[in-house]
């Protein structure tokens, strides 16, 4: 038995991005789900990307979701000039041969939003010279480039501002965690305390940027230090304020508050940014002295990535547009005369790497050349031989990087 539904749009009209709609559901069965594939007007499929599992549909349908491939999401290119409407298709497959599909007629808004010109430059996290390169990484009209030097990974093309403002006002948020209980305890704050005792014991004042309804904060504030937030989300500001009495600045991370600290606080944010070495670099001015910036952010050069390629859950354009590994933070410090007090690699609160390359090979391995299975079914077998995190992260091949820097004294 399958079940599907499109949730994304959520109204009969949607945004077009120079010819690109962005398309998002879900898909639940009691068998797992090999194919989803979504179509304009009748045209070719274009398989869809199937991410995490999705809490609302483990609610409604308990006895048949497999949590690995419940969500999915797509890119779909509309190619006839001024079309009022059009036609789409979802189709969704399963192991035993299920099949269900679905059509939706959605009608265009006026007004069609546009990607930002790319310009050749130098890199901005190594500032070096070499030009950036295309890699195998890539989603619908997106796809990630790579400096040869540090490594440091950008997507290109980028979305305009404005559009960037629609995605995260009308589809982003509707995606994001629930709403805190008020007395739960955030899963990383006992991780980053420890770490913040350990590099700054001093500290006692606070700052995240991208701190959501502030749940890490509030674990904070608990223990006994002053703290202060911002985010681009008024809702969750609100729900800081409400829950935690913590005050938020509502603001994008390139506009920082006059408010000195001895700890800046970026989890899961810095690859939202358009620009983020230079939002990273802009946070140290915030800092006292041995102030620290810790930085937890997926990890570019993880073994999911490097297999999974454009499947990677954490290549989700345009909520992600910057990448680092170990290797791009190690440049970014020493381009800047930072010192790297601390970085690992761990697994973090993504899929785990055996789950996730497990499923993608049943997913993928019928489109794949004869050398590329062998090599997925081998690293699995050997994932499934030993301590995979333990080993993935003596690699550095887990998939979140944490980097915590630290302003030299001059």
């Amino acid at each position: 038995m399958i079940f599907a539904n499109i949730d994304f749009p959520n109204f009969d009209e949607i945004t077009v991005l120079d010819g690109w709609v962005h398309i998002a559901g879900w898909a639940a069965a009691t068998d797992p789900i090999t194919e989803i594939t979504l179509s304009v007007n009748g045209g070719n499929p274009v398989p869809a990307f199937l991410g995490d599992r999705r809490p609302d549909v483990e609610h409604s349908y308990p006895a048949c979701i497999m949590p690995q491939h419940s969500g999915f999401k797509a890119y779909i290119r509309i190619h006839e000039e001024n079309a009022a409407s059009f036609q789409l298709g979802l189709h969704v497959e399963d192991a035993t041969g299920g099949r269900l599909d679905l059509s939706r007629e959605l009608r265009i808004k006026s007004g069609d939003m546009h990607f930002l010109a790319s310009s050749s430059h130098e890199c901005p996290n190594c500032r070096g010279s070499a030009t950036f390169v295309a890699s195998n990484i890539k989603h619908g009209p997106y796809a990630l480039h790579q400096c040869p030097r540090c490594g440091f990974g950008a997507v290109r093309p980028l979305p305009a501002t404005e559009y960037l403002a629609y995605y995260y006002n009308e589809i982003y948020w509707q995606h994001a965690g629930q709403r805190p209980s008020g007395n739960e305890i955030h899963p990383d704050f006992e991780n980053i305390q420890a770490l913040v005792n350990k590099y700054n014991p001093g500290a006692r004042r606070i700052y995240e940027c991208g701190c959501g309804p502030a749940l890490l904060l509030a674990g904070f504030k608990n223990a006994g230090y002053e703290v202060f937030g911002q985010d681009y989300s008024v809702e969750a500001a609100r729900i800081a304020s409400d829950l935690f009495g913590i005050s938020v600045n509502v603001a994008p991370l390139n506009i920082l508050p006059d408010w000195p600290c001895d700890v800046v606080l970026l989890r899961h944010v810095i690859e939202h940014s358009l620009d983020p070495c230079s939002d990273l670099e802009r946070v140290f001015s915030l800092l006292r002295e041995n102030g620290i910036v810790v930085v937890i952010t997926p990890n570019m050069c993880s073994l999911q990535a490097r297999l999974m390629r454009g499947d990677w859950e954490w290549f989700i354009p345009p909520a992600h547009l910057g990448f680092f590994s170990p290797k791009s933070f190690s440049a970014f410090a020493k381009a800047r005369n930072i010192a790297l007090r601390h970085i690992e690699t761990r697994e973090g609160d993504g899929t785990p790497q055996l789950s996730a390359l497990r499923h993608f090979k049943i997913r993928r391995e019928s489109r794949m050349e004869s050398w590329e299975r062998d090599r997925l079914s081998m690293v699995i077998a050997l994932m499934e031989k030993c301590d995979t995190p333990r080993a993935l992260n003596a690699l550095g091949l887990e998939n979140e990087v944490i980097s915590i820097f630290q302003k030299k004294k001059p």
